[in-house]
C-alpha cells in the first residue's frame, strides 16, 4: 500500500535506529536484540542481509536495483513484507523504466513511499529526462531535503544530491525524529580501488549477492545500451570510460567523486540534530564519516556500555 510524507514525519521520534550499509562491518551489531529501528541503505544493501537483519525500511535511489517492474527484483522485496520500501522514484524513472503504478498496487507486499531526490527547487533537469514529468503529475510535492529542512526549519542551501543513499537514509532517520541514530556499514572509502580488488574493497562478500548483481548488470547493459540507441545520447558510456580510467589510475573508488556534496549534506543533517538533540555516531571504525569528523565514532564495546538499554 502506498503511504505518504505525513505517514512518516517524526513518526518514531525519540526511538533509536540504526542506518546499514554494505560496509565490511555491516553485521557488527546485535540486530536480533536492538529495540529500535533499522533501515536499510541501499539495494546492494539489501541484497546480503538474509535473515540476520529483519529490517523496518528500505531506501533505495537508483535505476538499476530493486525495480518493482522486474520480477525477479520484487520476489526479493516482497521477502520483507513487513518492511516499508522508501523509493527515489525521481531517480528509479529517468531513463529506461516506466513506472507502472498496478505492479505496485497489485504485486509489492511492503507498504512503499515515492519522493523525489533531485529536483531542488521543482528546478527540471537539463536536458529533461523521463523524471520531469512526476513535477506535473505531483506539482505539490518537494524534493526529500527541502521536506526534511521544512520539518526542522533549516533549509539546505547546498543544491546537489550526494554520492551514497546511506546520506538520503540517515536524513529519513533524521526526518523519523529517530534518537539516537546509529550508522552501521556505511564506510564511503575515497582510495584504494583496483579493477582486481573491486569485489574485496566494496564490502560484505556474498556469493548469492555478488551473482544477482553480475546477471542483472548484464541484463542492464543490454536494456540501457538500447535505449541510448534509440535516442542517440552516448554521453553517459564517455563519462563513465572517463570516471573508470581515472578511477584505476589513481586507485580511487565510486565514493571519491561526489563525496564533497555528501560531506556538506550531512554537516547539514548533523546541525538539524544538534539543535533537536538528536545523536548521531558512527559505529565503523575504518569509515569516513569518522575520518571527515561528521560523526563520532562509537566501538562495540562502548556502545552497549553507553546505551544498555537498547539491546
Amino acid at each position: 500500500m502506498e503511504i505518504f510524507i505525513n505517514d512518516l514525519i517524526l513518526k518514531h521520534k525519540n526511538k533509536p535506529c540504526v542506518v546499514v550499509g554494505a560496509g565490511h562491518t555491516m553485521f557488527d551489531f546485535d540486530y536480533k536484540n536492538f529495540k529500535g529501528i533499522t533501515i536499510i541503505a541501499g539495494g546492494s544493501t539489501i541484497l546480503r542481509v538474509r535473515k540476520k537483519i529483519i529490517p523496518n525500511y528500505l531506501v533505495s535511489a537508483n535505476n538499476h536495483f530493486p525495480i518493482a517492474e522486474v520480477k525477479e527484483h520484487r520476489k526479493i522485496i516482497n521477502k520483507y513484507p513487513h518492511m516499508t520500501w522508501l523509493i527515489g522514484e525521481t531517480t528509479c524513472y529517468d531513463s529506461i523504466w516506466d513506472k507502472k503504478v498496478e505492479i505496485y498496487k497489485k504485486n509489492i507486499l511492503p507498504n512503499y513511499f515515492f519522493f523525489d531526490d533531485k529536483h531542488f527547487k521543482k528546478r527540471k533537469c537539463c536536458p529533461q529526462k523521463k523524471c520531469c514529468k512526476f513535477l506535473d503529475i505531483n506539482p505539490e510535492r518537494k524534493m526529500i531535503y527541502e521536506i526534511i529542512g521544512d520539518t526542522f526549519e533549516n533549509k539546505l542551501t547546498f543544491n546537489k544530491t550526494g554520492i551514497s543513499v546511506s546520506d538520503l537514509a540517515i536524513g529519513f532517520a533524521v526526518l523519523f525524529g529517530c534518537n539516537p541514530i546509529f550508522v552501521q556499514g556505511v564506510d564511503l572509502p575515497l582510495s584504494g580501488y583496483t579493477s582486481v580488488n573491486y569485489k574485496k574493497y566494496f564490502g560484505t562478500r556474498d556469493a548469492v549477492a555478488e551473482n544477482f548483481d553480475k546477471r542483472n548488470t548484464k541484463d542492464l547493459r543490454v536494456k540501457f545500451f538500447f535505449y541510448n540507441l534509440k535516442n542517440l545520447n552516448f554521453s553517459a558510456y564517455f563519462f563513465s570510460l572517463k570516471e573508470k580510467i581515472l578511477r584505476t589510475l589513481f586507485k580511487r573508488s565510486m565514493f571519491y567523486y561526489g563525496f564533497n556534496n555528501s560531506i556538506k549534506i550531512l554537516k547539514w543533517l548533523l546541525k538539524i540534530a544538534k539543535k533537536n538533540k538528536i545523536r548521531i555516531y558512527n559505529l565503523s571504525p575504518n569509515s569516513n564519516l569518522t575520518y571527515k569528523k561528521i560523526f563520532p565514532y562509537l566501538s562495540k564495546n562502548e556502545l552497549k556500555k553507553k546505551f544498555p538499554s537498547f539491546f
